[in-house]
């Protein structure tokens, strides 16, 4: 569910992280003047279970400031990502970052956020990755490597102005010996919910079931908006010529592409409408239905933990 998280407390006590955390900061080799920020606070750095801080304060009063963390919740409950994390390993999680600095999680601005879902299949994700074709009004940026690292495989990003969304191949990342499929939004400003989440400003926020049920949905609606270009491997005899034709140009990547560039969006969405309608009066690959149908059931699955 929930990942990735850049917080913030503005203005708080620093003292009980600096008796948990072992702080660093820097300093001129040659005059050994302190670095400070534009505003003339310092700051230091430390590291907490593949959680990255930093606290920023004054000299004038230096046991107040503010105090900032970004990394994987997940990786720091498990050290992993690649498994999964419900929604009360979550709040375990939240709540644990929380006591170790001595906040309350309605405390915790959020700034930035990433989440979803690690989707199991039957065949490889790189089956499913090589036939996305764009998001919305955008085509998808393949990526065989990030960071510098070959480890991931096929990465399918499209990037926005206060977001992201990404697929990947999360069994090849990790050596995993079943398929696993990631796909996930990252916001990197959170004006992106405005109208699409009712309330999520803070950490509090994410453990509440209608903001987990919203952010499941958003997810689904965005699958829904990545069009997904199927194999088709015969027609139904009740298929019309003409929408045989179509199928023809319908397997072209070129079309798609020439499409994007000349429809306007609704005259696009008409286009992929029909093209989902005909194809579902043929034998092909269903793997755009089969991601949809295990988003939901692993977000359902992780909202309502049997355990």
């Amino acid at each position: 569910m929930v990942d990735h998280v850049s917080c913030v407390i503005p203005f708080t006590n620093l003292q009980p992280i600096r008796n948990k955390l072992d702080f660093k900061g820097q300093y001129s080799t040659s005059t050994g003047e302190i670095t400070t920020t534009m505003d003339g606070l310092i700051w230091e750095h430390a590291k907490y279970n593949n959680l990255k801080f930093q606290i920023r304060y004054s000299l004038e009063n230096p046991h107040w400031g503010l105090i900032k963390f970004s990394g994987s919740l997940h990786k720091f409950w498990n050290g992993v990502n690649y498994d999964d994390l419900d929604k009360y390993q979550l709040a375990q999680s939240i709540n644990a970052i929380c006591s170790a600095i001595e906040v309350l999680p309605e405390d915790v601005e959020l700034h930035s956020i990433e989440f979803g879902v690690n989707v199991p299949l039957t065949v490889s994700p790189d089956l499913v990755l090589d036939r996305l074709i764009f998001f919305k009004t955008r085509n998808f940026e393949r990526q065989t490597s990030f960071n510098g690292a070959t480890k991931f495989g096929l990465m399918q990003r499209c990037s926005f102005s206060n977001y992201q969304i990404k697929a990947y191949n999360k069994s090849k990342q990790y050596g995993l010996p079943h398929h696993t499929l990631r796909f996930e939004i990252k916001v990197t400003k959170m004006q992106f919910f405005k109208n699409k989440v009712s309330r999520i400003v803070n950490l509090q926020d994410i453990l509440e079931e209608d903001c987990l049920y919203e952010l499941m949905n958003l997810q689904i609606e965005f699958w829904d908006l990545a069009l997904l270009k199927e194999d088709i491997f015969g027609y139904h005899p009740t298929l019309s010529v003409f929408q045989r034709d179509c199928l023809d140009k319908y397997i072209s990547d070129d079309f798609w592409r020439a499409s994007l560039k000349k429809l306007e969006p609704y005259k696009l969405k008409r286009l992929i409408r029909r093209y989902r309608q005909t194809l579902s009066h043929t034998n092909s690959t269903t793997f755009h239905h089969d991601v949809k149908q295990e988003i939901q059931m692993k977000w359902n699955e992780l909202r309502n933990p049997v355990n």
